[in-house]
């Protein structure tokens, strides 16, 4: 599980890259001047000590820069925007409670409605709810971590927990600490400094209820894995937000 990096790229010519060319552009002169000039005087031996250094300085910078990558508040504020959007829908066709997640061969993520009206005939029905039916955001995560990471959801939920913390922890990198715990039918989770904090911030400021009507991809995870996990639908009962630690405590709950 270990290979699989989520990469989110930007345009290339990041001031690291400038950097180092420029510490090769000066080892290159260090070193090259006095030998051209054939001198071999301290002061020349000190001049190609000091180009080795730098060359060596600018290969390590080199060494240890992620490529192409960008602020994750930007990354949050750009995978927001389908978040907020079907919230503010869910939230005007009166959306009743926090999104369902029912397993199956293909999970669905079912809103529960209420005061439907006219559209009720384009709503479905499940154990006697009338809802909105839609695919889960975060179903194309939990393929590649499947494709790309071998993921297995073992039917043990405590362990399906482990497994979440894990995904979200080290093998997305899109958080320091990732906790959870079962208290009777609830399932609590904390995840702290959580990189994509500012999409949070921004879907919540938009649109209060949709972290629980439309949960992003990585909260969805969770409800995805411990539906899959216990063959029970889980519903997200709540999410807080904690600017200060930049972190997120979800609720979900057993139906």
């Amino acid at each position: 599980m270990m290979d699989f990096r989520l990469l989110l790229r930007y345009a290339s010519g990041s001031n690291e890259v400038k950097a180092s060319l420029l510490l090769f552009t000066i080892a290159a002169l260090a070193i090259g001047l006095p030998l051209l000039a054939g001198l071999s005087t301290p002061l020349s031996s000190v001049l190609v000590l000091c180009g080795f250094a730098t060359f060596t300085t600018g290969l390590i910078l080199l060494t240890f820069l992620r490529v192409d990558q960008v602020a994750m508040d930007v990354a949050g504020l750009v995978l927001s925007g389908e978040q907020i959007a079907l919230g503010t829908l869910a939230s005007r066709l009166g959306a009743d409670g926090g999104a369902i997640i029912i397993p199956g061969e293909r999970p669905i993520q079912f809103i529960p409605m209420k005061n439907s009206g006219s559209l009720d005939s384009a709503l479905n029905t499940w154990n006697g709810h009338r809802g909105l039916s839609v695919s889960p955001p975060a179903l194309p995560i939990l393929d590649q971590l499947r494709r790309g990471n071998h993921l297995t959801i073992p039917g043990n939920p405590d362990l399906a927990l482990i497994a979440y913390a894990e995904s979200v922890r080290t093998v997305l990198e899109l958080a320091d600490r990732v906790d959870g715990k079962f208290e009777g039918d609830d399932c609590i989770i904390e995840i702290t400094w959580y990189k994509l904090f500012g999409g949070c911030a921004l879907a919540r400021r938009e649109c209060p209820a949709c972290c629980t009507t439309a949960p992003c991809g990585v909260c969805g995870l969770a409800g995805l894995i411990l539906a899959e996990a216990t063959g029970k639908p889980w519903q997200f009962s709540e999410v807080s937000l904690d600017p200060g630690t930049r972190s997120i405590r979800l609720v979900l709950s057993r139906v």
